[in-house]
């Protein structure tokens, strides 16, 4: 689900995409639902819900059935995009910018097993209004253009999320060595920017040394920071981002194997071939004919 739904999709073609991170800011989204091909990427967590029918959606390795009016939640740095939908669906989407999420100071787990890529889809609520019609009640006070309305829904989303966080179901995967954080303000807008400059620069020869000199930060201050925040390295980070990159390339292009490797940031195809292997449980070659196989017609 994104911005690009709204408008006519593209197409495979030999064409690079001008940029594999479209940050969105706090923001909404609503209107029609249309399968497409191109995934895409953003550095907000997303809150999506669809209408009158459900969606079927790409996340990274993943393909996920999101049921009528359920939410479904999600890190937006994954390269993410609808594959299949219900005739006459439609969707609403909310954007919130990472280091506010963080911010919030949710539940240590909640919060890691989000920024680790999980999908969450949100269980109907037992009682008052749907999950459905609240996210178009949000979405209708913030076209309204109000700063006041705007900060209302901030208040609401933070609180269905509390709410949820309090009721999920524990991870199917419990990572080891994980432990409590205390996700500070000063450490949450840091960590909001290094993704982004990460996001930005991924494809380049960047080192730990140089984010922490634009950050303005000590390396081994940075690196703890970022793993006790997001539960991993910073150069994993940089190596999921670029593995992110290469996973839309795959999907919306027609280069060739070495070309996607070095485009995504990689010194080397053999390089490339063992890290997203790592990461994705599959080659590229395979991935791309996943994908293609279910976005193909159905002749049903």
């Amino acid at each position: 689900m994104s911005k690009s739904n709204y408008s006519e999709s593209s197409r495979v073609s030999n064409r690079r995409p001008t940029s594999a991170f479209k940050p969105f800011g706090f923001s909404c989204l609503s209107g029609p639902e249309v399968p497409f091909v191109q995934l895409h990427q953003h550095d907000e967590l997303e809150i999506g819900c669809p209408h009158d029918g459900e969606i079927t959606a790409v996340f990274g390795t993943r393909t996920v059935r999101i049921p009528p009016e359920h939410f479904v939640i999600f890190w937006g740095t994954q390269p993410h995009g609808p594959i299949a939908v219900s005739e006459g669906v439609s969707s609403s989407v909310i954007h919130i910018p990472t280091a506010w999420f963080l911010d919030w100071d949710l539940p240590t787990d909640f919060t890691q097993r989000l920024l680790h890529g999980e999908v969450m889809i949100c269980p109907p609520r037992s009682g008052g209004i749907s999950d459905g019609l609240l996210i178009k009640h949000w979405v209708n006070l913030m076209q309204r253009g109000d700063e006041q309305l705007r900060r209302v829904v901030l208040l609401e989303v933070e609180a269905r999320l509390r709410q949820f966080a309090a009721e999920a179901p524990a991870s199917p995967e419990k990572r080891a060595g994980l432990s409590e954080v205390m996700l500070l303000q000063g450490q949450a807008q840091q960590f909001g920017r290094i993704v982004a400059l990460v996001a930005e620069r991924c494809r380049e020869p960047i080192s730990v040394s140089e984010i922490a000199e634009a950050m303005g930060l000590h390396p081994k201050y940075l690196m703890g920071m970022f793993r006790r925040l997001s539960g991993m390295t910073l150069l994993e980070y940089i190596a999921q981002q670029r593995v992110a990159y290469a996973q839309r390339l795959l999907a919306t292009t027609n280069l060739k194997i070495i070309d996607v490797a070095m485009d995504s940031g990689f010194g080397s195809v053999c390089r490339f071939h063992a890290v997203f292997a790592r990461l994705c449980g599959t080659t590229p070659r395979q991935y791309r004919a996943r994908l293609s196989e279910n976005s193909a017609p159905s002749n049903a």
